[in-house]
């Protein structure tokens, strides 16, 4: 997917969603983009959130064959099923769980309320021991890369949630910024499976992390 030419003599074609985050700079006011892209306090939960995923390593299986890939799965099966966000910890998950939500999303709300909280990939550990494959668990904030992702559904997450690149791309790009930030995780993602030896989403298990 390409995005059509947005400035004559400054636009380029952003290849990743880091890009995207200084593109928006020029297409936001500073107060705008301030806000959208600052956390709580000291920031603390806000790097953590970036930084848990760069302490995780991939630990790739090689001699498969991986010339067919699948990405496809599907979450939330029921029409209108109660999800609750902002688990941070294994004894509310049990609790969301006996309240009757079919998911979990596993979030700090990107950083931006209580600064000092723990990461939420250094979360998911934990919640998804102690829901036990009862209810689905989501991931929420951090996520920038395709390898991320693959941490992520590796640790034990079903789906992860995307929340400021969704608001580069809109601000770059408008619709098409956001389905090509979407296109970008995805190519990522596709990739890194390839690279560690997984042809489908269901491949993916702890195995093939190192969790600190």
């Amino acid at each position: 997917m390409s995005l059509p030419a947005l400035a004559n003599d400054d636009y380029c074609q952003p290849i990743n969603l880091f890009e995207y985050e200084q593109l928006a700079k020029k297409h936001l006011s500073q107060m705008a983009f301030d806000y959208y892209s600052s956390g709580a306090g000291d920031e603390i939960t806000l790097r953590d959130n970036r930084t848990a995923f760069e302490r995780i390593k991939l630990r790739p299986r090689i001699l498969v064959d991986v010339s067919d890939r699948y990405l496809s799965t599907s979450i939330l099966g029921q029409p209108l099923p109660l999800v609750i966000k902002g688990i941070l910890r294994g004894d509310d998950a049990v609790r969301a769980v006996e309240y009757g939500a079919k998911a979990i999303v596993v979030s700090n709300h990107g950083g931006r309320q209580l600064d000092g909280a723990i990461a939420s990939l250094d979360a998911l550990t934990e919640i998804v021991a102690a829901v036990d494959g009862r209810v689905e668990v989501l991931l929420d904030g951090g996520i920038r890369r395709g390898t991320d992702i693959l941490k992520a559904l590796a640790i034990g997450a079903k789906a992860l949630m995307i929340g400021r690149p969704i608001l580069w791309g809109l601000a770059v790009g408008g619709q098409a910024g956001v389905s090509h930030v979407i296109s970008l995780l995805q190519n990522e993602l596709n990739v890194a499976m390839a690279l560690s030896g997984c042809t489908q989403l269901q491949n993916v298990d702890s195995s093939l992390v190192t969790l600190n």
